[in-house]
């Protein structure tokens, strides 16, 4: 194609100030999109360029790549040319639009010429123009809508094993139910809560039992996705609530100890469905406090039958549900 001649850049400079209506003023420097074009030669314009020979020629213009297929593409530029009816003129219209359908600018150019060849040398310059244009304040909020991570919650619920990491070593069986909040892009959030029973016999009959609730809230700064696997690593404080009474001793006795502490959990979620899940949870909890609970014997001595272990070692299986 010939040089541009001057004239090019006076038919182009009106498409500049119409395209540039509602930009952002100070904004930012935004990445350059790509379009989709769709190009039409209407009357008497089939000698003008092929589709792929005005891609060559806005490419080179702009020194860059500028277009994408349908699914790349940023915006549509729709280019139609025909012979006027005033000839020697050229009728080119152009219009910007979102793939979505919304209008981004539009303009009517006469090309005063006798060939198309030298005609589309101003339509070049006039879609280079159009392509480089920044991005709309529309287009900058849809852009961060697609890119918003939505709020997720997940329940999770089935059976919970403690282990007394002591000398004692004491096993306990219940349930653990937990809610799973991931803000966003934020870490996740969960919140837990264990149940335990635990019951020990002494010589004679005697019978102690327990019963331990612990509740924690959490941080879960490591996710790591596998295909259907998810494994998330999470700390925070824990408060642990223990009841537990002794029979057939000379006095009944029962007591009540709440303990804090720390509560650190490793877990594994497998996909099963759209919003079902199977999960396993792996855990200790510490604390510095320690609670004993005790008895009178037939003596009407009193006798430490529980103390709590600073470490309890946490185990837990089960389903797991997306609530959104």
């Amino acid at each position: 194609m010939r040089a541009r001649q001057w004239w090019s850049c006076l038919l182009a400079l009106p498409l500049t100030c119409l395209a540039t209506t509602g930009i952002a003023e100070g904004a930012e420097e935004q990445p350059r999109s790509l379009v989709l074009l769709e190009w039409t030669r209407g009357r008497g314009a089939d000698a003008c360029p092929s589709e792929s020979e005005l891609i060559e020629d806005v490419e080179r213009s702009l020194a860059r790549r500028a277009f994408a297929d349908q699914a790349h593409a940023d915006r549509v530029l729709r280019v139609e040319i025909q012979r006027a009816d005033a000839a020697p003129q050229w009728l080119a219209r152009i219009a910007l639009a979102t793939p979505s359908g919304r209008h981004l600018g539009r303009r009517d150019l006469t090309i005063d010429s006798e060939s198309c060849e030298e005609a589309s040398e101003s339509l070049v310059l006039a879609l280079a123009l159009m392509i480089d244009l920044p991005p709309t304040p529309e287009e900058l909020a849809d852009e961060r809508e697609r890119r918003r991570v939505p709020w997720h919650s997940t329940g999770k619920l089935g059976p919970s094993a403690a282990v007394d990491m002591s000398s004692s070593g004491g096993v306990g069986g219940g349930a653990h139910a937990s809610v799973v909040l991931v803000p966003g892009s934020f870490w996740p959030l969960i919140a837990d809560a264990f149940f335990w029973g635990q019951g020990e016999s002494v010589p004679e009959g005697r019978t102690v039992r327990l019963f331990r609730t612990m509740f924690g809230l959490g941080v879960c700064p490591l996710t790591i996705p596998a295909g259907r696997f998810v494994m998330t690593a999470c700390i925070g404080p824990q408060a642990e609530l223990a009841v537990a009474w002794g029979s057939g001793f000379g006095k009944d006795r029962s007591g009540m100890a709440v303990r804090f502490g720390g509560l650190a959990q490793a877990s594994a979620t497998y996909r099963l469905g759209e919003r079902v899940h199977a999960f396993a949870a792996i855990g200790f909890a510490a604390t510095p406090q320690r609670s004993d609970f005790t008895v009178l014997d037939d003596r009407r001595v009193e006798r430490s039958l529980y103390r709590g272990s600073p470490v309890t070692g946490i185990g837990s299986f089960g389903v797991a549900l997306d609530f959104f």
